[in-house]
């Protein structure tokens, strides 16, 4: 009985010192002082130093070695840092948390979505639509999409204005759809529409601004002018859809346009 309790004892001795990575640390630390005596034997004679700084690196080893030991049995590296140790008591009382099972597919992907943040973008909102060329010249096709391209280009230079890509907007030429439908689909509140008569040196450009919840008009304008005066045609347009949605320019959102 004596043999068997003694034995036991040893068992559960071992066991804590492996829980407690004593076993690891006196590997580790035994045979890394035992390179620093080798190298010491080897560099500190060729320094010149006395033959008793030999004798007081092994000293300082063993010395080490005494208190990795001492720390490896009372603490322990977690992912919290430097912590005690615990007892086998308070381990066999606390046992670790059974892991949750994981969700299914489709509450992962609700979960994502209700943590992604909320869009905070209260700009005003607008897609320009490639004006429509209604003097049946296919040569002017390319002046109906260069005014409209132009007039985004303006507008995009407004921080206060959200505008919709060229290539979603014009994915709509000679399509057939709705404001609304329009709007909904870019993500806007609201769309600009068009159209070009070109006669010589004369063009005939009408804009019409449309609020996509109502689908009624904010602005309209026609502009009969000349063709020298197609750029200030375009800054007119951009300046009147800047007091349709009511938007304040800074000075310098003013020379850009």
């Amino acid at each position: 009985m004596a043999d068997q309790s003694l034995s036991e004892t040893l068992g559960s001795w071992w066991s804590e010192l492996k829980r407690r990575r004593v076993v690891r640390v006196i590997v580790v630390y035994t045979i890394a002082g035992w390179l620093v005596i080798q190298v010491a034997s080897t560099v500190l004679p060729t320094l010149n130093l006395p033959a008793w700084s030999i004798t007081l690196v092994t000293v300082l080893v063993g010395l080490g070695f005494i208190i990795a030991t001492v720390l490896a049995w009372a603490f322990d590296i977690g992912p919290g840092g430097l912590h005690r140790t615990a007892a086998t008591a308070d381990v066999d009382a606390h046992p670790a948390p059974a892991p949750e099972s994981s969700p299914s597919p489709t509450v992962a992907v609700v979960s994502a979505r209700a943590a992604l943040p909320l869009s905070s973008d209260t700009r005003k909102s607008i897609a320009v639509l490639p004006f429509v060329n209604m003097s049946g010249d296919i040569e002017n096709e390319y002046f109906s999409d260069g005014i409209s391209e132009e007039i985004l280009n303006l507008l995009v230079k407004l921080p206060a204005l959200k505008v919709a890509s060229r290539t979603s907007s014009f994915l709509f030429k000679g399509k057939k759809a709705s404001i609304p439908m329009v709007a909904q689909e870019l993500g806007v509140s609201t769309v600009l529409e068009g159209s070009i008569r070109r006669a010589g040196d004369r063009v005939r450009i009408t804009a019409q601004l449309i609020d996509a919840a109502s689908d009624s008009h904010l602005w309209s304008e026609t502009y009969d002018r000349e063709m020298k005066d197609v750029f200030a045609i375009q800054d007119d347009i951009a300046q009147s859809i800047t007091r349709a949605l009511e938007l304040t320019l800074t000075p310098k959102e003013r020379r850009s346009i």
